[in-house]
């Protein structure tokens, strides 16, 4: 078991960032979480809209445990609409750390985040990320 779960309910397409189309959406995420100083964590990826190829870049290319969830089928996701909300409780069920973090699918951290927040959650108290 893992400390901490990442959990991060994504609709988008895999597409660049809109203003710099050399970055890909999830890069500053896989990039910050791979400079993590702790590596007790994992991060599960929920897909919200449709299934999105298992090897996409960059988070194949991670050093730390992902999974990769499609999304539940329903009448939501056959009409076209997303269920983020829907995918960070699929996330609950697959999450294997102690402690769960929610985080969006652009996100970025600090070096020491998951140090910090494991440091906090151990004392019972809430960390922010931010």
């Amino acid at each position: 078991m893992v400390a901490l779960s990442f959990i991060m309910s994504t609709a988008r397409d895999d597409f660049p960032i809109i203003a710099d189309r050399a970055l890909h959406l999830f890069e500053p995420t896989a990039r910050s979480l791979m400079k993590q100083t702790c590596k007790d964590f994992e991060l599960v990826v929920v897909d919200a809209l449709k299934p999105r190829r298992a090897e996409w870049w960059p988070l194949r290319l991670v050093d730390f445990p992902v999974q990769h969830i499609s999304p539940k089928p329903g009448s939501w996701v056959d009409r076209g609409y997303w269920g983020v909300c829907a995918g960070f409780n699929t996330g609950l069920v697959h999450a294997r750390g102690k402690y769960i973090c929610v985080i969006g699918d652009c996100s970025e951290f600090t070096p020491d985040a998951v140090e910090v927040a494991l440091w906090h959650l151990e004392r019972g108290r809430r960390p922010a990320f931010g």
